[in-house]
């Protein structure tokens, strides 16, 4: 089961303009066979949200994202995905 814990509006640099925008972003922990992992959700465009591992220092962003129309939606599908890999079975 996912636990959402919060969201943010984090400033993005806009290069072409010199400025920056706000991007919304969730934040999702999950434990999966003993793993913790953080998943952050931003959203992407109308009715899209990318769900990808919150990166840490010195850890891989090598993982692709996975899409959905709600968050929650994008943090499932990543979170079924990573117990797939980890040889858990989800219900």
């Amino acid at each position: 089961m996912l636990f959402a814990f919060s969201f943010a509006f984090i400033p993005i640099p806009d290069f072409e303009t010199g400025g920056a925008y706000n991007v919304n972003v969730h934040q999702f922990a999950e434990n999966i066979n003993g793993r913790d992992y953080l998943i952050e959700v931003s959203s992407v465009g109308v009715d899209k949200w990318r769900a990808q591992i919150a990166r840490v220092p010195g850890g891989s962003a090598a993982l692709m994202p996975f899409y959905g129309k709600t968050p929650d939606e994008a943090a499932e599908q990543l979170s079924r995905w990573l117990a797939i890999a980890h040889g858990v079975r989800q219900r």
